[in-house]
C-alpha cells in the first residue's frame, strides 16, 4: 500500500519530533509514501547527526541513493539494492567486498549489513568482511523478514553487543519471520532457539 500523503508540514515536524525525542539509535525503514521527497531520509540523517545519533536506515530506490550522500551509521541493503545503488553487478565474494568497502571507505557509512535471504547475510566495515549464514527453517511466509533483522539488530545494538553478534541477532529475528503465517511477527523462542544455530561462513 503506498500509504497517506504527507504534507510539507507534517515532514517538518515528523522530523522535529525525533530530534525532540533524541535517542542513541534512530532507524529510518520503508519506502517512502508517493507525495515525499527522496531526500526525506537525507534530512532525518543530518538531523540525527546533529543530536549525536546513529541513524539505521533500510530503504531502497530513491531515497537509498539520496542517504548515499550522507554519513550514516549503518545501511542494510540487500544484494540487488547495493547493485543498483552502486552500479556494479556482484559476480563474486571478491567484487562484493571491494565494493562494499570502497562504499564505507568513502564515508558514506560506517557499518553495511547486506542481506541475502537464505543465503544469510554480510557484515561489512572498513577492516571487516563477515558473512553467516542461517539454518534451513520452514518458511510459511516472507512477509516482514527484512523488517525483522533490522529490529533484531537494533535490539542487539541497544543491548549493548557488537556488531557481529547484532548481526547474528538480527539474522536469527529474520529467520524466524518466515517461520510465520502472514504478517505475523516472530517469536521469541523462535529467535532464541536459532541465533546459535547462525554460522560464520
Amino acid at each position: 500500500m503506498p500509504g497517506p500523503e504527507i504534507t510539507p508540514e507534517e515532514q517538518e515536524a515528523c522530523l522535529d519530533a525525533i530530534v525532540e525525542e533524541g535517542g542513541d539509535l534512530i532507524v529510518a525503514s520503508g519506502s517512502l509514501t508517493p507525495n515525499m521527497p527522496d531526500d526525506f531520509y537525507a534530512r532525518l540523517a543530518d538531523r540525527v547527526d546533529d543530536f549525536g545519533g546513529k541513524l539505521i536506515v533500510d530503504t531502497s530506490g530513491p531515497a537509498l541513493a539520496a542517504v548515499a550522500n550522507k554519513h550514516v551509521f549503518l545501511v542494510k541493503p540487500n544484494l540487488r539494492e547495493l547493485e543498483l545503488l552502486t552500479g556494479e553487478q556482484f559476480t563474486s565474494e571478491a567484487r562484493l567486498k571491494e565494493t562494499a568497502q570502497d562504499y564505507i571507505r568513502n564515508g558514506l557509512a560506517e557499518v553495511l549489513i547486506i542481506s541475502m535471504g537464505a543465503g544469510g547475510a554480510a557484515l561489512v566495515t572498513a577492516d571487516d568482511f563477515i558473512e553467516m549464514r542461517p539454518p534451513v527453517v520452514p518458511i510459511k511466509s516472507k512477509v516482514g523478514a527484512g523488517d525483522s533483522m533490522v529490529g533484531g539488530i537494533t535490539l542487539a545494538l541497544a543491548q549493548g553487543r557488537d556488531l557481529r553478534d547484532a548481526m547474528r541477532y538480527g539474522i536469527a529475528a529474520g529467520s524466524a519471520a518466515v517461520m510465520t503465517p502472514g504478517t505475523q511477527l516472530c517469536q521469541p523462542e523462535d529467535v532464541a532457539f536459532i541465533y546459535p544455530l547462525v554460522t560464520i561462513v
